[in-house]
């Protein structure tokens, strides 16, 4: 209890410090590549944008040094000096009358309480199994060493390459902090949640516009905050080190920001550059941070291109859009490449048998426990890839595990009722049809899911999917309806769809309200141990493994759960050399 208070002050100036950081940074970004900023949403795209530069510097940095505190500080410290201006500026704005400050206050302590759950949530111990597995100790190597050549020979899973690993690991300030698994995703969660209320920002001052607009503008903000509310309650990425939370967060934010996009274009705005380059770099940023991001981000990509089309037509350098998402991609690849030998691992594309390169056929192995283990745990992937057999156990998990209902099954079930209702009602008047640029918001959440389907079905590598698929048909719905009924029956529309489409979150919350307690009074708790063995390969070379399962947690290095006689150091008595097996 005596920590608490201490930890809690850590977090909470770690997310303003990283907060003005980030801001600097974007505000840097968009000077150099003199890009206008949009009004009331400037501050959190400024925040995200600063985000995915700072991840970049680090991964061009991590290939030549290791990302301690002596490293990642002076980055911040950079971005915290280009925010200066925009704070001096703050402080000359005439201050709002005491009138308005007493209506602020509920507001301002509401948020604060939320910050403050999350950031006491997120001190709990990591129960996350992956982030034993390997997320810990990807960042270990990550804080003690430049990248690993071959590192993928001592676990295959230390190849993945997912840049979230080094946002963690520089929240850690090696030695001095080393509490950046509770800030890394605890921290996405309230920027994502603050870009909201920027989004919403208007419709809080004058809600009348929440009717008056298109719905695409304001109303999928709304949407979102339910099920971000379930995810501070259910998700143990909070504690953790999670790319898969992560990943959840971009796909949201990306999808809020394109449908707000659609909004103001088919307003009549049509300078949406602020909003294009967030696309393309969040889009960029996500493959990198988790690979099943790609069909996602790929349709999000498309977009900002048809976008900026007809500006390359006229100005060659509207195509500033893509270059700082191309060279974070050609960084991310090239890191994968000294990782594994294989750029895009666990996939053979790319591939180049170096001396230090993953063998081919372990890089084939690993996929297919990946691709097989998503469809049938525990099972032999000869028996589970190649054929169908495993549909009917997959669908029974589907169907009956609590969490998949209340994630996949209510969602997707509600999408394909609105999309008949839709249907019938434009079957009948299509007239007043949806427009195709409406209609499009389908493809990245549809494609996203046939991806899935195809390649690792695992529920919780479906990320915000099938919330998204369901938010669409109701976006799409209150369109139709709104084209039809008057005022007053559309809010009545309005309000019911909100009720249905997030009444599982609130069902969820209020038989689980137990887990508002799920919280850290004692500061950030200890992660958990492993009693840890030392093997000797072939070569002399020492390594941990843990006695018993196959999670390392933070243990020293180099620990691996699958021991391999061959496996070598390229340089004899140097970790840092990187490893290769013998022939």
């Amino acid at each position: 209890m005596n920590n608490y208070l201490p930890a809690l002050i850590q977090s909470l100036v770690l997310y303003l410090l990283l907060s003005l950081s980030y801001y600097g940074w974007g505000r840097m970004l968009t000077r150099i590549l003199r890009i206008k900023e949009q009004s009331n949403l400037y501050a959190a795209i400024n925040i995200w944008l600063g985000w995915a530069v700072t991840l970049f510097l680090f991964q061009i940095l991590h290939l030549f040094i290791s990302m301690t505190a002596f490293v990642v500080a002076p980055i911040f410290i950079i971005g915290i000096l280009f925010s200066l201006k925009s704070v001096v500026y703050i402080f000359k704005i005439k201050p709002p009358n005491h009138l308005t400050i007493l209506k602020l206050i509920p507001v301002f302590l509401t948020l604060f309480t939320i910050v403050v759950w999350i950031a006491s949530r997120s001190m709990v111990s990591p129960t996350n199994y992956d982030t034993g597995l390997y997320h810990l100790n990807s960042i270990r190597w990550i804080e003690s060493y430049p990248i690993i050549l071959g590192l993928g020979n001592l676990h295959y899973r230390l190849a993945f390459n997912q840049s979230f690993f080094l946002y963690a690991a520089a929240l850690n300030f090696h030695p001095f902090f080393d509490h950046g698994s509770a800030i890394a995703n605890s921290y996405l969660f309230l920027l994502t949640f603050a870009t909201m209320i920027g989004f919403l920002s208007p419709a809080i001052k004058q809600p009348s516009i929440l009717v008056q607009s298109h719905p695409f503008k304001f109303l999928p903000a709304i949407f979102v905050l339910p099920p971000l509310g379930y995810l501070a309650l259910t998700s143990n990425g909070l504690a953790s080190p999670s790319p898969d939370l992560a990943s959840t967060l971009l796909q949201v934010t990306m999808f809020i920001i394109l449908t707000y996009g659609i909004a103001e274009w088919l307003d009549g705005v049509r300078y949406l550059n602020h909003l294009a380059l967030l696309l393309t770099l969040l889009a960029a940023t996500s493959v990198t941070i988790k690979l099943s991001n790609l069909a996602f981000a790929t349709v999000i990509l498309i977009f900002v291109l048809i976008y900026t089309w007809p500006l390359t037509q006229k100005k060659i350098r509207e195509l500033i859009f893509f270059s700082p998402a191309t060279l974070m991609v050609i960084v991310w690849c090239l890191s994968g490449f000294l990782l594994s030998g294989a750029p895009l691992f666990p996939s053979t594309i790319g591939y180049i048998p170096v001396v230090w390169a993953v063998p081919k056929e372990r890089i084939i192995d690993a996929a297919n426990w990946i691709y097989s283990w998503a469809r049938e745990p525990e099972v032999y992937y000869t028996q589970v890839l190649g054929n169908w057999n495993w549909l009917k156990p997959w669908l029974w998990i589907i169907f009956h595990q609590s969490t998949t209902k209340l994630e996949i099954v209510y969602p997707l079930v509600l999408s394909v009722l609105l999309f008949l209702i839709t249907g019938f009602i434009l079957l009948f008047n299509i007239r007043k049809s949806i427009q195709i640029l409406e209609w499009a918001i389908l493809i990245p959440v549809i494609l996203t899911l046939i991806y899935w389907f195809f390649t690792a079905p695992d529920p919780r590598f479906a990320n915000a999917s099938f919330f998204l698929l369901a938010l669409s048909m109701l976006l799409l719905f209150l369109i139709t309806m709104k084209k039809r009924v008057k005022k007053r029956v559309y809010i009545a529309l309005l309000c019911l769809a909100f009720v249905i489409g997030n009444l599982q979150y609130v069902n969820y919350a209020i038989t689980n309200r137990w887990t508002l307690k799920y919280i850290s009074l004692s500061g950030y708790q200890a992660i958990p141990e492993t009693h840890l063995v030392q093997m000797e390969t072939t070569s002399g070379l020492l390594v941990y493994s843990p006695e018993n399962g196959d999670q390392c947690w933070d243990a020293p290095l180099p620990c691996t759960p699958y021991f391999d006689l061959a496996l070598m150091l390229r340089t004899p008595g140097n970790l840092g050399s990187g490893f290769e097996l013998s022939r």
